[in-house]
Formats: structure tokens, sequence, C-alpha cells
């Protein structure tokens, strides 16, 4: 469809939706001008993940988890940047990466493994890769390096404390550096649709 307003509406977070010229480049998981929505094929849209990040990627819009990339992929309301202090809330799936392989995003990210919101599911993303490595303290998985993430962990009986740990595969087994085990993830455990099961090297 041809425009730039003749349709509108709101979205999820009452946003200002519009027409707008549609084009056939812009895929899934592809930079995109985020400043730009035409930059985007129809069905997506170019969004910074708001993670601090400003790599943006076109993402695609859903109404449940099976419009969405398997296993990984996660339908969920934003948000999402189109510029420092803009952005909106309207349902995307989040990106299917391998966050074993660290495969499937783009230079300077990482494949994280994330759990939802309520709790049920867990799903990928990509996000900026930091620099802490094992037990480095942090505040967010942005802060830890490729294959690690930020979490809330008690040592030796004592008080949470956040720091990074790196993911390991339960099923199929992968190896930890010495001297540590891969202590297995509490249901959920594993992407929706696949047998592959996940810990933490600790």
């Amino acid at each position: 469809m041809e425009g730039g307003g003749g349709g509108g509406g709101t979205g999820v977070g009452n946003e200002t939706l519009i027409c707008r010229k549609t084009t056939t480049s812009g895929t899934e998981g592809v930079a995109c001008t985020a400043t730009d929505p035409t930059t985007c094929a129809a069905g997506y849209s170019c969004g910074e993940p708001g993670d601090g990040n400003t790599d943006a990627v076109c993402y695609k819009f859903c109404n449940a988890d099976t419009d969405c990339t398997s296993p990984g992929g996660w339908c969920h309301p934003g948000p999402l940047q189109t510029g420092a202090s803009e952005g909106f809330t309207a349902k995307t799936c989040t990106l299917n990466c391998d966050p074993m392989k660290q495969m499937g995003c783009g230079t300077g990210q990482k494949c994280n493994l994330e759990i939802s919101t309520d709790r049920t599911r867990l799903y990928t993303t990509c996000i900026a890769t930091g620099t802490g490595g094992y037990q480095s303290p942090c505040s967010a998985p942005e802060d830890c390096m490729a294959g690690y993430s930020c979490l809330h962990v008690s040592v030796n009986g004592g008080a949470l404390q956040q720091m990074c740990l790196q993911l390991c595969g339960v099923n199929p087994a992968t190896t930890c550096a010495q001297g540590q085990t891969c202590q297995p993830v509490a249901t959920p455990n594993s992407l929706p649709g696949s047998t592959a099961t996940y810990g933490w090297c600790y």
C-alpha cells in the first residue's frame, strides 16, 4: 500500500499507526535505519533493542508465538527504540539465535537466553556484548561477554549477588571450565519445541 498517513490508529502502547510505502528488502534481523521504517519489508519494523545498543535491525510484527521463528522467537510487546526518546510497544518477535554456538546475531551483539516475564518460557534475543567473564559483577546481561549472562547467585549460602555465568548444555552435555559444573536451569529449561536443556557453569 502506498501512503504516509492515509490510514491510522493506535498500537498497544497508544502509538500512532500510519500506512507507509511497502518495500521488499529488510527482513528479520537485517540491519536498517531506525528513523526510516521503509528500510524494512512489510510486516516488519526497524528498531533498536532498547538495551543501549544502537545497531538497529528489522523486527517482525506478530500476534502469537507461532508467528515467530522457532525455537527462540517470542511474541511480546516491545519496547523497541526508533530514537533516543522514541519507540513503540506493538508486539514483535524476539530474534531467534543459537545461544550455545553464538550464531544468528550481528556484529557487536551476542545471543542471550532469557525467560519471559511470566517465567513460563525461555526465548532468545540479540543484545549488546559486554566484557564480564566468570563471576564478574554485573547489573544486566549486556555487561557480560558472549556466552555469559547476568544472574542472581548465592555464594556458599550467602546473600544473593549478581554475576556473569556461562551458559552450558545439560542435554546434550557440554563441558565447563575446570572446577565448574553445569548446574541445570529450573523448569522451563528448554526452548519451545526443542529437546536441548540448559544450565549455567558454576
